[in-house]
């Protein structure tokens, strides 16, 4: 039976105007929600997912993005490749510079006139999944709700029950929260979903591992390893996204 969560959330895959959309989500604050509730969600993104393909044993890399740099996630997927696996989710661009998928489009152009990328690329064991190739397409008025989200300080679902959704089976998922509350929220995730996920935070205000101050919590079957505050790189500190943005 579906519970009023779900019906709310359906809603926001069916509206008709930002209004409307800004307006449910607001509704659906992720740091008002149990997180009971958000669980209920990302079960409900993971039984509707249309995800065709056989995917080797791999990572899978999903973060919150909207930090204003230069998607330093899908550099890291592509770098990590040479090594394990990685597919790697996201959009179009919704609160940050440039998104994940747009990242990817621009890359594949440039891999065609490049023979040393294209080469680098071949080398690594890395594909991009977008998330409309998984069954969710954005409408133009649902990132605008969402940018109005950001600008307002609003915490967002999306960047909550999306990324952290299994879909394609990866032996660890890593998600990058660019806020706090993300953070917070995909640790309980993990934990009331036995999910085996790396969950990583620098205090820059960046969905990645970054000089100076970092979170990272790592969960085995939905049990939290570690939770440790780190600094990356000391001497180097990072005094914001300022010298990362595009």
């Amino acid at each position: 039976m579906e519970t009023e969560v779900v019906a709310q959330f359906r809603k926001t895959r069916e509206a008709a105007s930002e209004e409307t959309y800004f307006r449910l989500l607001c509704s659906l604050r992720p740091d008002r929600l149990r997180a009971e509730d958000l669980a209920e969600i990302v079960r409900h993104i993971e039984a509707h997912k249309q995800v065709s393909g056989v995917f080797p044993k791999h990572v899978n890399i999903f973060g919150t993005g909207g930090d204003g740099t230069i998607n330093l996630s899908s550099m890291a997927a592509i770098l990590a490749s040479r090594f394990v696996p990685v597919v790697k989710m996201g959009t179009r661009a919704v609160t940050g510079n440039i998104g994940s998928s747009d990242f990817i489009a621009e890359l594949r152009q440039a891999e065609t006139t490049s023979p040393s990328l294209a080469r680098v690329l071949a080398e690594g064991d890395f594909r991009f999944l977008r998330l409309s190739e998984a069954g969710f397409a954005y409408r133009e008025e649902l990132r605008q709700a969402r940018r109005r989200l950001h600008r307002e300080g609003i915490p967002d679902l999306y960047k909550i029950v999306f990324p952290f959704a299994n879909y394609t089976d990866p032996f660890v998922q890593i998600n990058g929260a660019a806020k706090e509350i993300y953070f917070e929220r995909f640790c309980e995730l993990s934990a009331i979903t036995g999910r085996t996920a790396c969950i990583v935070r620098s205090e820059a205000g960046i969905d990645e591992l970054l000089p100076g101050r970092n979170r990272i919590a790592f969960f085995a079957g939905g049990i939290r390893k570690f939770d440790s505050e780190f600094h990356l790189l000391r001497g180097y500190p990072a005094a914001g996204a300022e010298g990362f943005a595009a």
